[in-house]
Order: structure tokens, then sequence, then C-alpha cells
């Protein structure tokens, strides 16, 4: 089995070159994860709704996506030359999350797919 390091490079090879999985149950993302969407709710992508949970292998095989939370945002839509940001409160809670139960937490927008930095959520300050 790869580590979570090698899923992620193939995975972002496999997209560079045109293979972008379009399901949940197609994805090459690792299982279990943190995952938070990024759904726009109007035509000028200035309204979001950011949806937060987890996904899992369903004990039947099938990978299911159980929401902890969702924030509406309005502002700007994400830009292709920054990484994808995440809501404040969301966002500091699935990087705790994925932190404490040492999986990995993904951003996704349409067909991007980015990586959340958790290290800072390990970090205990005295």
């Amino acid at each position: 089995m790869n580590t979570p390091d090698q899923q992620w490079e193939a995975i972002q090879k496999r997209y560079r070159e045109g293979q972008k999985p379009t399901r949940l149950e197609e994805s090459d993302l690792p299982v279990p994860r943190m995952q938070m969407t990024i759904s726009f709710l109007d035509d000028t992508q200035e309204e979001k709704l950011y949806t937060y949970g987890i996904v899992t292998r369903h004990f039947l095989g099938h990978l299911e996506f159980r929401t902890f939370s969702y924030t509406r945002a309005k502002g700007c839509s994400p830009r292709a030359d920054r990484p994808l940001d995440t809501p404040l409160r969301d966002g500091a809670h699935i990087k705790h999350e994925a932190a404490q139960l040492g999986i990995p937490a993904y951003i996704i927008c349409g067909d991007r797919v980015e990586q959340i930095d958790c290290q800072m959520a390990t970090v205990k300050f005295s």
C-alpha cells in the first residue's frame, strides 16, 4: 500500500494529465479523509456554500460523505492562481480534526482538489 504522500502525488499526476474523477466513488483520494467542498449559489460565483465532513467506506464497500457543517459566504470567487480558502470556523475545525484523527484533509471546488495543510493544528502553545 502506498503512503498518503505517494497517493497524493499519483492523484496530482493524473490531474495534470487531464484524468479527473467526477464522482465520489471514482475518486483516488485516500479514505478515510476530511473533505470540504465549495458550491456556488449564484451565477456570479460570489455566493458560496462550503460543505464540510468526513468521507468513509461503508461496510458494503461504497464511499459515504457524512456532513458535519455548512458555511455560506459571500465574496470573490476562487482564483486559479491562488490556493482555495477555507472559511474561518470550519477551516479551523477541518484542520484540527484531521490532525487529531491522523487523516488527510482536502478542499474541492469543481475540478480543483487541494490538500489542506494541517500542521499548525498540532502545535501546542504553552
